[in-house]
């Protein structure tokens, strides 16, 4: 009889970028949806009929090459709690760049779409925090990840420029 494998422990270190935002928070929010569209879903199926096709369009409708999936307001369930800060945390990324990790290793997909979450205190500054990809993806230990992990850092820092917001040396160095 075989017995399932032990569960596998793999430990390693994640920078997490959080960048202060030099505009209030629903303005920047309107640009980072702008830059970074949601997804449009009913479209979806009209390009499902070759991998060809659904990389043809998502390029065409992700600007920066990234979209979002799902946004998820926190104001009102961390509102009940008695916290007066506006935030939203999105799942973007890009699937047609994810498979490239995932052919290699399914759960990747723990951690791609990857998280972006926007928040401002009332009164206080808006701020953007990501994980840094490449420190993310090079916990799976396969070089292929890893590289993937460093274009999707210059593709965070090309969003980031493009928004005006700050850039951390790490997404450019990487």
């Amino acid at each position: 009889m075989n017995l399932p494998a032990p569960p596998t422990v793999n430990a390693y270190p994640v920078n997490r970028l959080t960048m202060t935002i030099a505009e209030g928070y629903e303005e920047f929010r309107q640009r980072y949806e702008e830059a970074v569209p949601e997804i449009p879903r009913s479209e979806m199926a009209a390009h499902s009929g070759s991998w060809a096709d659904m990389v043809s369009w998502i390029d065409s409708i992700a600007p920066h090459g990234f979209v979002f999936y799902f946004r998820i307001e926190t104001d009102s369930a961390m509102g009940l709690a008695g916290h007066s800060v506006r935030g939203t945390q999105y799942l973007m990324g890009n699937h047609t760049i994810a498979e490239k990790m995932f052919r290699h290793e399914p759960g990747i997909l723990l951690h791609a779409p990857l998280r972006t979450f926007l928040w401002a205190p009332n009164g206080g500054p808006t701020k953007l925090a990501i994980d840094q990809p490449s420190t993310v993806f090079a916990g799976y230990g396969h070089p292929e990840i890893t590289h993937i992990g460093r274009i999707l850092d210059r593709k965070v820092a090309a969003l980031l420029d493009f928004l005006g917001a700050p850039v951390p040396d790490e997404l450019r160095l990487s």
